[in-house]
């Protein structure tokens, strides 16, 4: 799914092989923001009405959730918090129209801790981009100005992540914000009811 120039057909031709994903693309669906819309009729269709952005995140969350499946669920729902955080951060910025990077390299930030081992083991092995490898190993770039909030965040470093929102040119009303409805959303998106 690093690949930008997989259709959805492609995409609809491996999860129509397999019941449970596509039940899920269909939980995925109803509990996203877009769920207002006209029934869905195929998987085809499913896939086409998400957008390639939105496939990258269902896959992303069903990767996670299959990696995890022997780790914490505290630790799964803390990477789920730190992609939609990543997310929100990004489209405050108002200056893209894919924030599934940012999304992903949330969710990314918390693998070692899921597959309890050490980052080195495994991001070099990832088919992410360099500055995903970099923000998730190193907290280079504003992939990794995003992390870096999200750790002081975590720990109520308050004041460290107010020093380090104008490097990703935000303020800390917005980082708040963007916190809240991180933890706003999965309160409402249990992790049972989107995988």
């Amino acid at each position: 799914m690093a690949q930008s120039n997989v259709s959805f057909d492609e995409i609809a031709d491996i999860v129509e092989t397999d019941p449970s994903i596509s039940f899920k693309l269909l939980r995925f669906i109803s509990s996203s923001d877009k769920s207002k819309r006209a029934p869905i009729t195929t998987v085809k269709n499913a896939i086409s009405y998400l957008g390639l952005y939105e496939i990258r995140k269902f896959i992303a969350l069903i990767a996670i959730a299959n990696l995890s499946e022997h780790s914490c669920a505290e630790i799964y729902n803390m990477a789920l918090i730190r992609a939609k955080f990543c997310e929100y951060m990004e489209l405050s910025r108002e200056c893209t129209e894919d924030s599934s990077k940012a999304y992903l390299t949330g969710m990314l930030s918390m693998i070692a801790a899921i597959l309890k081992t050490s980052p080195e083991n495994i991001v070099p092995k990832l088919p992410i981009s360099k500055s995903m490898q970099r923000a998730i190993l190193n907290q280079d770039g504003e992939l990794g100005c995003y992390v870096k909030i999200c750790t002081a965040y975590e720990t109520g470093n308050f004041q460290q992540a107010e020093l380090l929102s104008p490097g990703v040119q935000l303020n800390m009303d917005q980082v708040g914000e963007a916190y809240h409805h991180a933890l706003q959303w999965q309160a409402e998106n249990p992790i049972n009811a989107l995988i």
